[in-house]
């Protein structure tokens, strides 16, 4: 198993002023890998928003779609805003699985590295990069290095596409990178959906999204009919898509 992240030093903060989502991800996780900030501002959510609880749900369901595919046979994970889950690797024995994990946070990935430095395993590659350039990933020389694209590919894209705007274009983004795959592939994907016919709630997720603005990043909960959705093709399944939503407390 990779090491906690207790366990391992914190390369320096770039922006230790503002609150980083996969820091404070990482807090709702439990991690020590976040500043007094990043916990002010997701302990000022917490009062009316389920971001812990929410976070650890989309944690699981990463687990789960790991050992879904491992009882499949399927080894390779291709792991696309992939930030600081670094208590194992997906809650699984870190020797079964091959893996690239993608970020274009740069502390991120260093983290990842110094876990990957103190226990080398060939088979997992961290990777700076943007998920919106899917040729750049795709071809990136750790990933043709660690995956073999020939064969299936568990595809995770948990709690990524809500931070993706309408311009990104996330359907069209899917749909490359799925249209890469071996048939026999799985795509696994949660998004943040928005409650209208819950009024409480919605509130509560509207004063979240303007908290994310005003530290200039985009949170875009999507309905049925507008988020990104399974574009599938070439024999690739749904895992399980799961709208990363749970219902407020009393409703």
């Amino acid at each position: 198993m990779l090491t906690s992240p207790r366990a391992t030093p914190v390369p320096p903060f770039r922006d230790p002023e503002t609150p980083n989502p996969a820091r404070v991800q990482d807090w709702a996780l439990g991690g020590s890998r976040n500043t007094a900030l990043d916990r002010t501002f997701g302990e000022g959510l917490q009062h009316g928003f389920p971001l812990r609880e929410l976070t650890q749900d989309n944690h699981g369901f990463r687990s789960r779609a790991v050992r879904y595919c491992l009882d499949r046979d399927m080894l390779q994970v291709l792991d696309l805003g992939a930030g600081l889950n670094l208590d194992g690797l997906y809650g699984v024995d870190s020797d079964d699985v091959t893996a690239v994990l993608v970020d274009h946070d740069p502390v991120v990935i260093a983290c990842h590295r110094t876990v990957l430095e103190q226990q080398p395993r060939r088979q997992v590659s961290a990777i700076e990069a943007d998920l919106r350039d899917p040729a750049a990933v795709l071809a990136h020389p750790a990933l043709v290095a660690t995956l073999d694209l020939t064969e299936p590919v568990l595809l995770l894209l948990t709690a990524v596409g809500h931070h993706l705007t309408n311009a990104d274009d996330p359907r069209r983004l899917i749909a490359d990178y799925v249209s890469a795959l071996a048939p026999g592939s799985y795509l696994a994907l949660t998004h943040l959906a928005p409650t209208p016919e819950l009024p409480e709630q919605q509130n509560a997720l509207n004063t979240t999204i303007a908290a994310y603005a005003a530290h200039g990043y985009c949170l875009c909960p999507r309905d049925s009919d507008h988020h990104p959705g399974v574009c599938l093709a070439n024999g690739v399944s749904a895992c399980s898509v799961s709208r990363f939503q749970r219902p407020a407390s009393g409703h």
